[in-house]
């Protein structure tokens, strides 16, 4: 790894554990739920902390992956280890999503109908299974 990735990462790590200090201070200052709830969102614009969340999971999911590859002998690469977390993830996410679809006014979006299009094509699935 280069030094300037390493100290990257360092700076990056400090960032991130003054972000953690600064939500959890405002999410607890006032025991009301609504209060707490109201703090965080004018703190945070819903995009930029979906994002932000989202560059946070990507990158934990890959170091994850570094390390399992690193620490076993296990003969799959941090790339496959990868991969594999990643269907997982989209497995669970289509099984939780799998009842919710089925209910009319949901499966007739189009979002829905294109996902299910393309779940149909990727697999090869043809028809309707139980």
């Amino acid at each position: 790894m280069s030094q300037e990735l390493t100290d990257h990462i360092r700076r990056l790590t400090v960032d991130l554990k003054k972000v953690q200090d600064e939500i959890n201070r405002a999410a607890i200052g006032d025991p009301a739920e609504a209060v707490r709830t109201l703090t965080l969102d004018q703190m945070l614009d819903g995009k930029l902390i979906a994002a932000f969340k989202s560059a946070v999971d990507h990158t934990r999911l890959v170091l994850w992956a570094h390390l399992e590859a690193a620490g076993k002998n296990t003969g799959f690469t941090a790339q496959d280890l990868l991969l594999k977390a990643r269907m997982e993830r989209v497995t669970e996410m289509l099984r939780l999503l799998r009842e919710e679809i089925r209910t009319p006014p949901i499966a007739a979006t189009p979002e829905a109908r294109a996902l299910l299009q393309e779940i149909a094509v990727a697999t090869g699935v043809t028809g309707r299974q139980a």
